[in-house]
């Protein structure tokens, strides 16, 4: 990271999710190729209670799957990510991403999210199918 009193330069390539720079209430992170992510790989939903979450796909190929609003994820549906293309993800909103092999996503959220203010749902076995088959659409 290169920072400067006029700008601050940050860049990761590890694997995984990486917060990289914040600013008051808000951080930027980068979430790269990992194994739990892959398509076919992807066995949870996660929701936060206090903030939007913005993806935007920086390389590679990735969908990004919503399950609505309720206590639990209802059907799961995926959406094709297109480079350079902002997602924003409404509070409260179940959600996941798949990635194939070499994608890279930026990340926009508020500093602090984590496991205190979001929840995680694990998919049973037929719910993974039905994740799974939205997920075609990133085999291109």
């Amino acid at each position: 990271m290169e920072t400067t009193q006029q700008m601050e330069h940050c860049f990761y390539v590890g694997a995984g999710f990486q917060p990289v720079s914040s600013f008051k209430e808000w951080q930027i992170a980068y979430l790269n190729d990992t194994e739990i992510l892959r398509h076919g790989a992807v066995n949870y939903m996660e929701r936060h209670f206090e903030t939007d979450e913005a993806f935007i796909l920086l390389s590679g190929s990735a969908a990004l799957y919503l399950g609505g609003g309720a206590k639990t994820p209802g059907v799961i549906t995926a959406t094709e990510m297109l480079r350079g293309h902002v997602y924003q993800v409404r509070q409260n909103i179940w959600h996941n991403v798949a990635l194939l092999p070499g994608t890279s996503i930026l990340l926009v959220e508020q500093k602090g999210t984590g496991i205190g203010n979001s929840e995680l749902f694990s998919l049973p076995p037929e719910r993974l199918t039905e994740a799974e088959d939205c997920a075609v659409i990133v085999k291109g």
